[in-house]
């Protein structure tokens, strides 16, 4: 228990130092607001942890239509919204929109220091976004080994092919989080397992397609 309350006192001392405008104590939820005087999040202490805390930035985001084949909106964020963890390229993130979590690219704008998030149209239906409107987003770097989870089905597969877990690790980071996704997405668990035997095989056509002759 000690601990725990070390953790908390910790944590109020982060935030107090990160911000002026909160409130709340050791047992509610902090409430933050912007220089307007309005809600901008609501962060229950339960979630956080001191080493957590420092990287998790929350941004306004405006959507704008795409028009793309398979992305059909963009969340942009301005530069002086940007996390300071962000370097102007191109950077593995997680965001939260509307409570829904996803690991993406935050890609800059040509031409300026804003940066950019692109949703599929199964993202832009999980996170219940519409264009033309402003949106809070949430950004934590993302630390995985791929920049994508790795499905447990899959995992499992790489772990009783060590020779092809290792092919995987050499491929590049697009391919792998490509095959990561496109095993994820199976709805059902045969299909994850028979996309697992499929992507496998691809991985050694593209190794060895790789492969110094």
């Amino acid at each position: 228990m000690s601990a725990q309350i070390d953790e908390l006192l910790t944590i109020i001392n982060i935030i107090r130092r990160l911000s002026d405008n909160f409130i709340g104590n050791e047992s509610t939820k902090f409430i933050f607001f912007d220089e307007l005087g309005i809600v901008c999040s609501v962060t229950d202490l339960t979630t956080l942890s001191a080493s957590t805390i420092m990287t998790k930035e929350i941004c306004k985001a405006f959507v704008t239509e795409v028009g793309e084949q398979y992305f059909n909106l963009q969340l942009t964020i301005t530069a002086r919204q940007l996390p300071k963890f962000t370097t102007g390229k191109l950077r593995r993130v997680i965001a939260t929109v509307n409570g829904f979590s996803f690991p993406c690219a935050l890609r800059p704008v040509k031409g300026g220091k804003d940066m950019y998030i692109t949703l599929s149209k199964d993202k832009v239906k999980k996170s219940k976004v519409e264009a033309n409107t402003t949106v809070d987003v949430m950004l934590t770097p993302d630390e995985s080994e791929f920049g994508f989870p790795v499905p447990e089905e899959f995992a499992e597969y790489l772990s009783q092919e060590p020779e092809t877990k290792d092919m995987f690790k050499k491929l590049p980071a697009g391919y792998q989080r490509g095959f990561l996704h496109y095993i994820d997405s199976a709805k059902t668990l045969d299909t994850r397992i028979k996309r697992c035997i499929h992507i496998g095989n691809r991985i050694r056509e593209e190794f060895l397609k790789r492969k110094p002759k």
